[in-house]
Parts: C-alpha cells; sequence; structure tokens
C-alpha cells in the first residue's frame, strides 16, 4: 500500500483539479455551438481570397461578398467571381449595397460601380474617382450617400446623376460607415472625428 504525504497528495489534487477545468473549459464551444451548423467557405472553396469586408442580399437572394480581391456573387452553391480580369475597374471591392429593383452598387478604390442584368457599368470620372468605403441607398430621396478616404462626403442622385459635395464635413478623414434615423437625419462614423449628423434644414413658409 502507497503512503501519500500530505503535500504530494494536495498537489495530486490540485493537478486532478486543474484538468477538469481545463476539460470543462474546451468542452464549452461545443456545447454552445450545439444548435447551429457552421460551415466555411475560403479561398479553397473558391473565394477569391479570405478577406471578406461586406456583404449584402440582393431582392433575388444573392450574397454579395466584397473585399480586396474583387466581388463575389454568392448562390448558396456557386461563386461569380468580379476582379480587375473580366468587369471590375479595381479588385477593392470595400462597399455594395441595393434596392428592390435589382441594382448593385459597389464602392472601390477607384470610385461607383453599378450593376443590373448582368452588365456592369462605371459611374466614376476623372473627378469622382476617389477612395470609396462606404455607402448607404437612400430609397426615398433616390441617392446615394457616398463615404470617401480622405475626400470627403458625397450624395450620388440616381436621377440626375450626379455627384454633390457635401460641405461642412471635414475631408481629411475616413467615413466608415453611413444610416439614416426614422426622422431623416443622415449620421456619419468616421475614423478620427467621431460621429457627425446631418439634419436636412426644413425650409420657412412665409404664406
Amino acid at each position: 500500500m502507497i503512503h501519500l504525504s500530505k503535500n504530494c497528495f494536495s498537489v495530486l489534487l490540485s493537478a486532478a483539479l486543474f484538468l477538469l477545468a481545463v476539460s470543462a473549459i474546451h468542452a464549452q464551444p461545443k456545447e454552445a455551438n450545439k444548435h447551429y451548423k457552421i460551415t466555411y467557405w475560403t479561398a479553397d472553396d473558391g473565394l477569391p481570397g479570405n478577406a471578406a469586408v461586406k456583404i449584402f442580399q440582393d431582392s433575388e437572394g444573392f450574397l454579395w461578398i466584397g473585399g480586396f480581391d474583387g466581388l463575389v456573387r454568392f448562390d448558396g452553391a456557386r461563386f461569380t467571381i468580379f476582379s480587375k480580369n473580366n468587369l471590375l475597374t479595381s479588385n477593392f471591392a470595400l462597399a455594395v449595397v441595393g434596392d428592390k429593383q435589382g441594382n448593385v452598387w459597389i464602392g472601390t478604390d477607384r470610385g461607383i460601380l453599378h450593376y443590373k442584368n448582368g452588365q456592369l457599368s462605371n459611374l466614376a470620372d476623372k473627378n469622382f474617382d476617389f477612395y470609396v468605403e462606404s455607402l448607404f441607398y437612400d430609397e426615398a430621396e433616390q441617392k446615394l450617400w457616398v463615404g470617401s478616404r480622405n475626400a470627403g462626403l458625397y450624395t450620388y442622385d440616381l436621377v440626375k446623376h450626379q455627384y454633390t459635395f457635401i460641405e461642412g464635413t471635414k475631408n481629411d478623414d475616413i467615413i466608415n460607415d453611413i444610416v439614416k434615423g426614422k426622422d431623416g437625419t443622415i449620421v456619419v462614423a468616421k475614423e478620427e472625428n467621431g460621429i457627425n449628423s446631418l439634419e436636412k434644414r426644413k425650409k420657412k413658409n412665409f404664406f
């Protein structure tokens, strides 16, 4: 029969408790994910790269995935890749938005592209080929809000097909995101200058 000293017994007990704690920690993720089936898609499965920065689902159910290696349309089984090798002007597809009519707008580091019915068109020109960081589709106003990298904030009128620079916001910053409140206020998230709120001025009616 083996006799253990109190110190030796304490060490063995501590080791056993540690192993039980480690086993419990490793078991937690499996328990937490038992209700979900997780599927991974990477470059090994057909993506042009593993960096995905934006995702958007269009009116037909397709997923549009933007990243640094091109734009991808995914139907749940197959990836259709748009890049400089076919239709894109740049592989940087950093913002993707769309409407219920099948229009999709893509922000790149060389301006905005428009996609519909299998056709891509370039909405940029030499004056508006800036680095697009964010897009917001304003359905009520029929315009795009365009957040750039160090070039300011713009709108693009989808009816008149023209850009308007929004004065009063600092240009030397990155506009990461744009949203619109229920009251019509536009809120802009910036990399270094916090949050900007743009409330449309009401016209006074004297009659």
